[in-house]
């Protein structure tokens, strides 16, 4: 505003030419500003697609390549990448276009505005300070809208990312008619789901398809299949985390429409295949399903986790910051992090693993099972897995195969049986890692 009252007093005509050409430049940066929101939100989804299967590719290539599948996935590694890049430069293109024509049209402006103002000065019709300060205060006069040009680019990501969280927090409670009642689970309790089907949204094919299982007591169940079989769905079920479409859920013959329970969600813990780890101190991040647990506790579950060695190389001990711009802990020691929660807490009885070990390597994996072992004992435990040694462990296991469970049985039993479906996955697969403690 102040740019344009100057311009005003020193040369009216430079100062009305400035102003009219104001909104036209708005006009133009709305337009390509919209069509560069347009192609982020088409290419958001697609990106995020593209990116979760490129470094899940990379982060396995360890396991492809014991696996000896290493060369086979090398060409779809390959365009993976090429398609991540041919993506990211899709969204790029319009925003540097974007961003270009702003440039573009700005600097004509301060150039016809400069050439106006040579041709007073030649004429006579002008001083050369006035000339100078009006050209020098030109860029300026643009100033704001370039700022908020810069910031609108700079939020577009934000706004996707924004929006997938709002959609999250948006979305109803379901109201649980039959209330669980369940204090702790026990040797005595059982948990049932009959005819479970799920299908993902804007997807045709069901994921899941007619599971049935009972699980009692504190009996260990593996879950093993090929990727994309549906196993992490189906832990996802039993931890509430989605809702079936249909099915019948009881446990100890208490009716529910689905596992997003209170009562039901306290009784266990989810490990994933990368634990989440919070920018805070580690002693926080142990006690994150146990906030009052005294300082003498958390440490006795780092110690028997194995994080003795790492608290000890901390600068900071147990009170040092970790996680995201703290200090970034290797996958294993991120999976003892999660071990040492569940050690700390003795209330929750029901374990549910989702491959915790897939990305790490053999001697890493050996030395994190040693310690696993332990915190199996008197819980039900859920474990999928596609490393087939964790059989061994293991008293039931549920063998899935594009969304169904194709067998189920003891391991022993079925590796006995030449032709049972577990053994064509261990041949699939070519484990011969089942003899390994």
């Amino acid at each position: 505003m102040g740019c344009a009252v100057i311009y005003f007093y020193l040369k009216w005509d430079e100062g009305v030419f400035l102003l009219l050409i104001f909104p036209v430049v708005i006009l133009f940066f709305i337009i390509l500003g919209l069509a560069a929101q347009s192609k982020a939100d088409t290419e958001f989804a697609n990106f995020k697609n593209l990116n979760n299967r490129f470094v899940d590719a990379l982060r396995g290539l360890p396991t492809l390549k014991q696996l000896g599948l290493a060369d086979e996935y090398s060409d779809e590694i390959y365009n993976i990448s090429e398609d991540y890049r041919k993506a990211t430069m899709r969204t790029l293109r319009i925003a540097i276009t974007s961003t270009f024509a702003l440039d573009f049209f700005t600097t004509l402006s301060i150039a016809i505005v400069a050439v106006f103002l040579g041709l007073d000065l030649l004429n006579g019709h002008m001083q050369f300070e006035p000339a100078l300060i009006i050209l020098v205060l030109s860029p300026e006069y643009f100033l704001p809208l370039r700022n908020f040009a810069d910031d609108y680019h700079a939020t577009l990501d934000g706004k996707n990312a924004l929006t997938d969280v709002l959609d999250i927090l948006d979305t109803p409670s379901i109201v649980q008619q039959q209330q669980l009642t369940l204090t702790q689970w026990s040797a005595q309790d059982v948990l049932t789901i009959s005819d479970l089907q799920l299908t993902y949204p804007k997807q045709e094919t069901a994921t899941l398809k007619a599971i049935t299982l009972s699980a009692s007591g504190y009996q260990k169940i593996a879950i093993v299949g090929e990727s994309g079989s549906g196993k992490s769905t189906l832990l996802n079920v039993l931890s509430g985390f989605l809702e079936p479409d249909s099915g019948r859920i009881e446990i100890n013959h208490q009716p529910l429409t689905q596992l997003a329970q209170q009562d039901w969600q306290r009784q266990f813990f989810y490990m994933p295949q990368q634990p989440y780890i919070f920018h805070t101190t580690l002693r926080e991040n142990i006690a994150f399903y146990t906030p009052k647990a005294n300082r003498e506790d958390i440490k006795k579950a780092a110690q028997r986790a194995g994080l003795a060695d790492l608290i000890q190389a901390l600068p900071e001990g147990l009170d040092t910051v970790i996680g995201e711009s703290g200090r970034q802990l290797s996958g294993g020691q991120a999976q003892r992090v999660a071990l040492a929660r569940m050690l700390l807490d003795t209330s929750r009885r029901i374990l549910l693993f989702d491959e915790p070990t897939a990305h790490l390597d053999i001697e890493t994996e050996i030395d994190l099972k040693k310690t696993m072992k332990m915190v199996l004992d008197n819980h039900l435990v859920f474990f999928a897995t596609h490393r087939l040694h964790w059989l061994n462990q293991m008293d039931y296991v549920l063998v899935m195969k594009q969304g169904k469970i194709v067998e189920s049985g003891e391991p022993q039993v079925l590796l006995a049986q030449d032709n049972s479906q577990l053994n064509q996955l261990r041949h699939q697969l070519r484990d011969g890692g089942l003899t390994h403690a």
